[in-house]
Protein backbone atom coordinates (compact mmCIF):
# COMPACT_ATOMS: atom_id res chain seq x y z
CA UNK A 1 0.00 0.00 0.00
CA UNK A 2 2.88 2.35 0.68
CA UNK A 3 4.20 1.88 -2.84
CA UNK A 4 0.73 2.48 -4.27
CA UNK A 5 0.42 5.72 -2.32
CA UNK A 6 3.85 6.84 -3.48
CA UNK A 7 2.80 6.27 -7.10
CA UNK A 8 -0.43 8.16 -6.50
CA UNK A 9 1.44 11.15 -5.09
CA UNK A 10 3.70 11.19 -8.15
CA UNK A 11 0.81 11.28 -10.61
CA UNK A 12 -1.85 13.29 -8.75
CA UNK A 13 -1.72 16.58 -6.89
CA UNK A 14 -3.06 15.38 -3.53
CA UNK A 15 -4.16 18.94 -2.77
CA UNK A 16 -6.87 18.46 -5.43
CA UNK A 17 -8.34 15.35 -3.77
CA UNK A 18 -11.77 16.26 -2.41
CA UNK A 19 -12.97 12.83 -1.26
CA UNK A 20 -11.88 9.20 -0.93
CA UNK A 21 -13.99 6.19 -1.94
CA UNK A 22 -13.23 2.64 -0.89
CA UNK A 23 -14.71 -0.81 -1.35
CA UNK A 24 -15.22 -1.87 2.25
CA UNK A 25 -17.14 -5.13 1.66
CA UNK A 26 -17.91 -7.57 -1.14
CA UNK A 27 -21.61 -6.72 -1.61
CA UNK A 28 -24.08 -4.12 -0.30
CA UNK A 29 -26.04 -6.56 1.83
CA UNK A 30 -26.09 -7.05 5.58
CA UNK A 31 -23.48 -9.54 6.72
CA UNK A 32 -21.32 -9.21 3.60
CA UNK A 33 -17.80 -9.50 4.98
CA UNK A 34 -14.30 -10.47 3.96
CA UNK A 35 -11.26 -9.61 6.09
CA UNK A 36 -9.22 -8.60 3.03
CA UNK A 37 -11.27 -5.40 2.72
CA UNK A 38 -10.00 -4.13 6.09
CA UNK A 39 -6.57 -3.26 4.67
CA UNK A 40 -8.01 -0.92 2.05
CA UNK A 41 -10.51 0.56 4.51
CA UNK A 42 -7.80 1.30 7.07
CA UNK A 43 -5.47 2.77 4.45
CA UNK A 44 -8.16 4.94 2.87
CA UNK A 45 -9.40 6.09 6.28
CA UNK A 46 -5.91 7.27 7.14
CA UNK A 47 -5.57 9.13 3.84
CA UNK A 48 -9.00 10.76 4.24
CA UNK A 49 -8.17 11.81 7.79
CA UNK A 50 -4.77 13.20 6.80
CA UNK A 51 -6.24 15.16 3.89
CA UNK A 52 -9.34 16.16 5.91
CA UNK A 53 -11.71 14.94 3.18
CA UNK A 54 -14.80 12.73 3.44
CA UNK A 55 -14.56 8.96 3.09
CA UNK A 56 -17.26 7.14 1.13
CA UNK A 57 -17.62 3.39 1.61
CA UNK A 58 -19.05 1.25 -1.15
CA UNK A 59 -18.96 -2.41 -2.08
CA UNK A 60 -16.74 -4.26 -4.53
CA UNK A 61 -19.82 -5.36 -6.47
CA UNK A 62 -21.10 -1.76 -6.71
CA UNK A 63 -17.71 -0.79 -8.14
CA UNK A 64 -18.13 -3.32 -10.94
CA UNK A 65 -21.63 -2.02 -11.67
CA UNK A 66 -20.50 1.62 -11.76
CA UNK A 67 -17.54 0.75 -14.00
CA UNK A 68 -19.93 -0.93 -16.45
CA UNK A 69 -22.23 2.09 -16.42
CA UNK A 70 -19.34 4.53 -16.86
CA UNK A 71 -17.77 2.65 -19.77
CA UNK A 72 -20.76 1.22 -21.62
CA UNK A 73 -21.44 4.39 -23.61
Amino acid sequence: LTESFDLLCQSVDVQNITAIAVSSKPRSVEGSYMPVFHAGLLFSSNIANALKVPLYQTSHQDGHLMAAIATSG
